[in-house]
């Protein structure tokens, strides 16, 4: 559970346990003890609420484990833990619930930075810390029943297995140590949080193989979309090079990634519109609302459904609300988008069951490389949406990722 708890957790969400090994982390027993810490060299933002001086609590030491434990005085027995916050926007702001904020003669996991030993306090190794298991500022774990959650010890001993960073991708083997022992104990890989950690790991190895793939389909097209029987609208859209996420269309892994011996079934590609071909972007447009105010997605399974003299037929679904975006001024197709979202969130509201989204579009790529598409779609009103395409070129936007 992590000491840094945002204010609103539904604006900043934090995950329980670091996604990497951590560069310290400690088994501590908290004392009674608090010392002034100040701040040292922690950058952060002050609250109303703030207490105003910045404390530490003394913690006896246990275990120390990670790369920076090196750092530490041998035969350290105690330290001083800064705990500190964050607020709705995810900024470090101090921590407001108490210079005392775990309770005396409590065991848990820390994980922290080391101060420079220029800002220890009264000689004492200081931390700030960045995250804590079996904390009593939030009471998760402890709320659990007790053989619904990792030990201190065991979630220690699992930390040590995580990947050292994020440049350490899992197309390098860096997940496979937790992953072989989420294999060898399936036990305790099903409690808290260690069943979090390991979907992590293995969504990151599917992510990987996901990244691998080159999309037959990618490239930039043509589009004709018409409502009923009215006349056509015409825009042009170009894919990413590579998938953005996974697509199955059965939704038969909705809380969970797929296992790893689960084939990818299929993949979403993201997709910039314009009016014309000459105005789509040729590169990733770091501006995050002015791409995503012309940009969709477009599904497809990850291999054929068939093949019929020698022209591949591959099953899809185009996002119907990309095409509001991709013709901004077309009152029609904007009010359609709108009350098909809203009839979407009245069913949610009402608590009805939502079926998996229909696979309705059809591709055909023929042995030349060239491809057409299309997908008719039935809304909820009863007015059908008709979407035609042709790539006319294999130029796709390069993916940052």
């Amino acid at each position: 559970m992590t000491a840094a708890r945002p204010a609103r957790p539904e604006v900043c969400s934090v995950a329980p346990v670091p996604s990497y090994r951590p560069g310290l982390q400690l088994i501590v027993t908290a004392t009674a003890d608090t010392l002034l810490a100040g701040p040292g060299s922690m950058e952060y933002r002050v609250e109303a609420d703030s207490l105003g001086a910045i404390y530490g609590q003394v913690a006896r030491v246990e275990r120390a484990g990670g790369a920076d434990a090196a750092g530490l005085p041998a035969g350290t027995d105690r330290v001083v833990l800064v705990p500190w916050g964050l607020d709705a926007g995810c900024h470090t702001v101090q921590w407001s619930s108490g210079a005392r904020w775990i309770q005396p003669g409590m065991r848990g996991l820390v994980w922290s930075s080391l101060r420079p030993r220029e800002q220890w306090v009264n000689g004492l190794p200081t931390l700030d810390v960045s995250g804590d298991y079996q904390a009593p500022s939030t009471g998760t774990v402890e709320e659990m029943p007790a053989d619904s959650a990792l030990t201190v010890d065991q979630l220690f001993d699992l930390v040590a297995l995580l990947p050292e960073s994020e440049a350490d991708e899992a197309g390098k083997g860096d997940d496979q140590p937790l992953l072989r022992w989420a294999a060898a104990n399936p036990g305790l890989a099903r409690l808290y949080p260690a069943r979090m950690m390991v979907g992590e790991a293995v969504f990151s190895v599917r992510r990987a193989r996901l990244k691998r793939i080159d999309p037959a389909l990618g490239g930039t097209y043509r589009f004709r979309v018409s409502v009923d029987d009215g006349a056509p609208r015409t825009f042009h859209g170009r894919t990413y090079s590579s998938p953005v996420t996974e697509w199955d269309p059965l939704e038969q892994f909705v809380d969970e990634p797929a296992p790893l011996n689960v084939p990818i079934a299929g993949y979403t590609l993201m997709l910039s519109a314009s009016s014309s071909a000459d105005s789509l972007p040729a590169v990733f447009d770091p501006d995050p609302e002015r791409r995503w105010s012309r940009q969709g997605y477009v599904s497809v399974m990850a291999a054929p459904d068939s093949t019929v003299g020698g022209v591949q037929i591959w099953r899809g679904d185009m996002e119907l609300s990309f095409l509001a975006r991709a013709l901004p001024g077309d009152s029609v197709l904007v009010q359609l988008s709108r009350a098909e979202n809203q009839a979407l969130s009245r069913r949610i509201t009402a608590g009805e069951a939502i079926e998996p989204m229909p696979v309705s579009a059809r591709f055909l790529l023929r042995p030349d490389g060239s491809v057409t598409m299309e997908q008719e779609s039935v809304l909820s009103d009863g007015r059908r949406v008709r979407i035609r395409g042709e790539r006319i070129s294999r130029v796709t936007i390069p993916d940052p990722n």
